[in-house]
């Protein structure tokens, strides 16, 4: 709440991002939410409705903050979680992956999209069924690391070390 009031500058949005991550965190992994063998149901549905709400009154706010996509992919990603725990084909599920989508397609229109953030908007078409749009998706997170030319480093758990040049 001191960073709405003082309009986020530029350490203030580490909080919210914090938030946004535990909030993301708390509620389970996401098998424990597919095969929804949760506890307290209602609760981590309410954590996660406000933990987006604040994400995205954060998007609305500050459209051109130095951090907006860090928190749109964190946004992204509880809600993501929510769809995992609300009822299956209802209008409230639609409603996350339309959100999804609609929050990376501002961040795209405005440049600032990373290939994390493109990814979600594929797998929120996925979950949807509207598979050629998450192929377009995943076209367009390619495109983001291209752009860049950035070489990724992946490491396992058994500390081997991955490196993959996108060029």
């Amino acid at each position: 709440r001191q960073s709405f009031d003082s309009d986020f500058l530029c350490t203030d949005v580490s909080p919210l991002y914090n938030y946004l991550l535990a909030s993301q965190i708390s509620v389970g992994t996401d098998k424990e939410l597919i095969d929804k063998k949760l506890a307290n149901k209602g609760k981590k549905l309410d954590l996660l409705s406000r933990a987006v709400d604040e994400g995205e009154k954060f998007l609305a706010e500050h459209k051109n903050h130095i951090r907006v996509a860090e928190i749109a992919f964190r946004t992204c990603h509880c809600l993501l979680k929510k769809y995992y725990l609300t009822e299956s084909k209802s209008k409230a599920e639609e409603t996350c992956l339309q959100k999804i989508i609609e929050i990376v397609d501002e961040q795209q229109h405005a440049q600032r999209a990373n290939w994390k953030l493109v990814r979600a908007k594929s797998l929120a078409y996925r979950k949807w069924g509207k598979f050629d749009e998450a192929l377009v998706a995943i076209d367009e997170s390619l495109d983001c690391l291209k752009k860049k030319k950035e070489t990724i480093e992946i490491e396992y758990l058994n500390n081997d070390i991955l490196n993959y040049d996108i060029k």
